[in-house]
């Protein structure tokens, strides 16, 4: 399975006035080493998944499996390598497209931005006026740099 996804910068918070689910998250990389692949496990409330992802920018595969919550735990606390990341994710939907704002927390505290999963690489996605640069291509935008390098380390 393919994943097919755009980044980018949030100029303001009027996404808020469009917000129909909120989630917390809290993820953990077990690998970070993006040339190559990611592996995530990722905690949803007791739900919990194990994500692998290929290397890639805008298109990578992507294969995502539910895992028993006490595992994903474990994971989490003796696993994982870096930071765990904790964000709320608000999902927005404009016109028949889903953007996801996640904002994030603790040593990550200050950074946001917003993600659209596409069904094709050439999708015209209609970009909403609180939507600012397109930060699709710069690494410190994935989950496992984020994990790696927190926020509060960033000049």
């Amino acid at each position: 399975m393919f994943e097919i996804e755009r980044k980018f910068l949030i100029t303001s918070d009027k996404w808020r006035d469009s917000i129909f689910s909120k989630q917390r998250i809290t993820q953990g990389y077990m690998t970070v080493d993006n040339e190559i692949n990611s592996i995530r496990v990722r905690v949803i409330d007791k739900e919990a998944w194990i994500t692998v992802k290929s290397a890639g920018e805008l298109k990578r595969q992507e294969y995502d499996y539910r895992i028993p919550y006490p595992d994903a735990c474990k994971m989490l606390a003796s696993l994982a390598r870096g930071n765990i990341i904790e964000k709320i994710r608000y999902r927005i939907l404009i016109g028949e497209f889903i953007f996801e704002v996640d904002i994030f927390e603790g040593v990550n505290e200050g950074l946001c931005f917003a993600e659209i999963e596409m069904t094709r690489e050439d999708e015209i996605i209609p970009l909403p006026d609180w939507i600012g640069e397109e930060v699709t291509h710069d690494h410190r935008y994935y989950g496992s740099y984020i994990g790696q390098n927190p926020y509060i380390n960033w000049e």
